[in-house]
C-alpha cells in the first residue's frame, strides 16, 4: 500500500514533485523556461531521489541538464522525446535507469563517472558518453 505522502504534490523552482514513502522527492515535471538547468539536490527540504516516469517527456526545448548527487533512479520515458537534449550529467549515486529513459534523444551525450552504473547503462544502451568528475 502506498503512503499518503506519495500523492503529495508541490511546485518548487519550476519543478513539480511528489514524495515517496521515505519522504524523498520524486521529480514529476518541469514547468520552467530555461533550456539549461540543474535539478537541485533537495526540493522544499526533501532530498531528490528519483526522476519520475515521463517527468521531462517531450520537453523539446531542454538542451542540457545536470542531475544531483544522491539521485538513485530515472524512470520510464523520463526524458523521452526531448529532441533538443544534448547533454545530461549523471551522478555516481545512480542505481537504476529505465531502458527507455532517453529514447528519442538522438543528439544526446551522457556525462558519466567512469565505472559507475550510469557509465555501464550508457554503454549497454549505445548512448554516447564522456567521463566527467572523479569516481568515488
Amino acid at each position: 500500500m502506498q503512503s499518503a505522502l506519495t500523492f503529495m504534490f508541490a511546485i518548487i523552482l519550476a519543478f513539480t514533485f511528489t514524495l515517496d514513502a521515505d519522504n524523498n522527492a520524486v521529480v514529476t515535471g518541469y514547468e520552467g523556461e530555461l533550456t539549461e538547468f540543474a535539478v537541485p539536490p533537495t526540493l522544499n527540504g526533501y532530498p531528490v531521489a528519483a526522476i519520475g516516469d515521463e517527468a521531462f517527456y517531450d520537453c523539446d526545448t531542454i538542451v542540457s541538464v545536470v542531475l544531483p548527487e544522491g539521485l538513485r533512479f530515472i524512470g520510464y520515458d523520463a526524458f523521452s522525446g526531448c529532441d533538443s537534449l544534448l547533454t545530461v550529467a549523471l551522478p555516481a549515486s545512480l542505481e537504476a535507469i529505465d531502458a527507455s529513459a532517453f529514447s528519442g534523444c538522438d543528439q544526446l551525450t551522457l556525462l558519466v563517472i567512469e565505472d559507475s552504473y550510469a557509465h555501464a547503462y550508457a554503454e549497454e544502451n549505445g548512448i554516447p558518453n564522456v567521463f566527467s568528475g572523479a569516481s568515488d
